[in-house]
Order: C-alpha cells, then sequence, then structure tokens
C-alpha cells in the first residue's frame, strides 16, 4: 500500500515537472518568433535588423528619429529589393530598418477619357501624402495610345525607401519596376548606400 502511494507521488512529481519544463519551452520559442520577424525571416538574415511600424508610428519616426524607411510590399516578389536594402545598410550606424505596406491606402485610378476614381485613398494615406510634400509623384495614368495622362492627384510610388534625420527627409527613391537585372540590383544598391551616407 505504501509502495503505492509512493509511486502516485512520484507520477505527480513527474507530472508537474513535465508541464513546468513545457511552459518554460512554449515561452521562449514563442518570444523567438515574434522577435524574428516576417522580413528577417524570408531574408534570412541571422540580425533582427527590421521593424514593422504600425500607421502611428510611422509618422512619429518621420518627425524626429535618425532612419531608413521601407514603404511598401514585403512579399517574396520583393525580396531582391529588400535584401538590397539591407545591404547597403551595413557599415552604417543604424540599428534598426523600418518597413511598412501601405498599399491598401492608397488610391486607384483609372482612365477612360476621363480620370475615373475606382477606389478613394484613406485618411492616413492622405496625411502621408501632406507628410512628404515634394517627395512625392504625379499619379500618372496613361490613354488608349499609351501617353502619358496627368491625373492630378498625388501618389507615393512602392517599394519606395525614405531616409530621415531628426525629422527631415534627405533623401528618397522608389523602383518602379521591380524584374532587376543584377547591374540594376547594383546600381539600387549604391543608390541606397548613397542614402545611408546622407543620414549618417
Amino acid at each position: 500500500m505504501k509502495n503505492i502511494k509512493l509511486l502516485i507521488k512520484i507520477n505527480v512529481v513527474l507530472i508537474l515537472c513535465t508541464t513546468f519544463l513545457f511552459g518554460i519551452y512554449k515561452t521562449f520559442n514563442t518570444e523567438e518568433k515574434v522577435e524574428k520577424n516576417e522580413v528577417v525571416a524570408m531574408l534570412n538574415i541571422n540580425e533582427n535588423v527590421f521593424k514593422e511600424l504600425n500607421k502611428e508610428e510611422l509618422f512619429k519616426v518621420l518627425d524626429k528619429e535618425k532612419a531608413a524607411i521601407y514603404i511598401g510590399p514585403y512579399t517574396k516578389e520583393y525580396t531582391q529589393i529588400l535584401k538590397t536594402f539591407y545591404n547597403a545598410s551595413k557599415k552604417n550606424k543604424i540599428s534598426k530598418l523600418y518597413y511598412i505596406n501601405i498599399e491598401e491606402e492608397k488610391s486607384i485610378l483609372s482612365y477612360n477619357n476621363e480620370v475615373i476614381v475606382e477606389k478613394e485613398a484613406t485618411p492616413f494615406f492622405d496625411k502621408l501624402l501632406d507628410r512628404l510634400g515634394s517627395f512625392t509623384e504625379i499619379y500618372t495614368l496613361y490613354n488608349q495610345y499609351n501617353e502619358p495622362i496627368n491625373s492630378g492627384y498625388k501618389t507615393i510610388y512602392t517599394p519606395m525607401v525614405i531616409f530621415i534625420k531628426e525629422g527631415k527627409i534627405l533623401f528618397t527613391h522608389y523602383v518602379k519596376d521591380i524584374n532587376l537585372t543584377e547591374e540594376e540590383l547594383y546600381n539600387l544598391k549604391e543608390i541606397y548606400k548613397l542614402g545611408f551616407k546622407k543620414i549618417s
């Protein structure tokens, strides 16, 4: 009878220890997943240098920090652009590379003898256009003869990288065609390096 009670006690202790150890493992494993965000994972890099911004954080960074911000999608198709951005950042004293996707915020226009607003821009996007000022672009449309049409609207072509220092935008660059050759990627890296130099 004593042996049975002893075995029960041992089993209870083993169950409690196993539960405790599993809890510790789960905690550390979850923290690792949170720390290694999707961009870091996609680029397969060991440094946790990328930080995603929300809308509110974006304006705080734009107003105060010395930073480089990637604005645009970060799906697989954009891997080479993000990788080039990351490689250009090396040897610069920038601890974080920020990123935010604003595609759902933008207006969508079309042209059929007149400019048609398919989707209105969000208030957030309008505010961002105001903040970027002259660093925005004309939303260009094309008619049936492939001639450019000035829509009268402003936009942000993405992917775009913004380099800022103490709330002042010093340099921006956007890529309109993401299907780049090796030579074009090299040139893009040099452009990004110029941006990092301006805020160093």
